[in-house]
């Protein structure tokens, strides 16, 4: 089942890992807050620079 969430098309912040590796992890931590507060046990993205994720729970 398919699920929402509200920073679901946040950027991850993949590429500014080499620039402002703080910054990146920040950003990802953010998408992954999210997805965690609406209890998805699973993320599915066709790449890692992509912001558009679909959330399973």
């Amino acid at each position: 089942m398919s699920t929402e969430y509200d920073t679901q098309e946040d950027y991850c912040g993949h590429h500014l890992a080499w620039p402002n590796n703080q910054l990146n992890m920040r950003m990802t931590a953010n998408v992954l807050e999210g997805a965690h507060k609406k209890d998805v046990d699973l993320l599915v993205t066709s790449c890692p620079l992509c912001s558009n994720t679909t959330a399973y729970r």
